[in-house]
């Protein structure tokens, strides 16, 4: 998360950025609900497929919530 802050600040504050970030966010919560609403409602078709395949077809989860590379 600290990587965000050394971003310019209209990368920081793109709608793109602010879409992956709520997504992360439900996904960590295990707030399935909210993760799948964001994927369908905000995300762009390629951030839908990105998301697919870090959080779905990844190993044990790491322990931050994600799963491992």
């Amino acid at each position: 998360m600290t990587k965000i802050y050394s971003l310019p600040e209209e990368v920081q504050s793109s709608p793109e950025l602010q879409t992956a970030l709520k997504v992360a966010e439900a996904f960590v919560q295990t707030n399935y609900v909210r993760f799948f609403q964001l994927l369908r409602n905000r995300a762009s078709y390629l951030q839908a497929c990105l998301m697919h395949r870090v959080c779905c077809h990844r190993g044990p989860r790491s322990a931050n919530g994600f799963y491992a590379c």
